[in-house]
């Protein structure tokens, strides 16, 4: 495996989200359509994602396995895939040479790691929130 970040120009970079900015007919539509989407917990927050963490087997399959993904201010707002969402980059099927252009920089397994196992995803609460270690500490 491989593990490597890059910045991205966020579709969008302000706090009101494009629900917000769309007309009733549009908002009706978009909830139509959401659940045909590959990522339904995270189609809207994948436009705001300014930082990128990969997890990119390089032997095997050639493709993204897990992402994870940071707005400007730093927060998490997508990880992907889960038992409900496929994924943007795995979705996508990009070989390493398509990730050079993003002029990446390699980084540990175990930062990977660290902020993958740190958090999960509450649906009820639609945010990320973080995971208790199972012994208390």
């Amino acid at each position: 495996m491989i593990y490597f970040k890059f910045n991205c120009k966020p579709f969008y970079q302000d706090n009101v989200s494009k629900q917000e900015k769309r007309s009733f007919l549009g908002r009706f539509f978009s909830k139509l359509y959401h659940r045909l989407e590959a990522n339904p917990d995270f189609e809207e927050s994948i436009d705001f994602v300014a930082e990128w963490l990969i997890e990119y087997d390089d032997v095997e399959f050639h493709q993204a396995v897990r992402e994870i993904g940071f707005d400007t201010n730093k927060n998490l707002i997508v990880k992907l895939p889960d038992e409900r969402n496929y994924g943007y980059w795995s979705d996508l099927d990009c070989d390493m040479n398509f990730f050079k252009k993003f002029n990446y920089q390699l980084i540990t397994k175990e930062t990977f790691d660290f902020l993958w196992n740190s958090t999960r995803y509450d649906r009820e609460l639609k945010k990320f929130v973080p995971i208790n270690d199972v012994n208390g500490q």
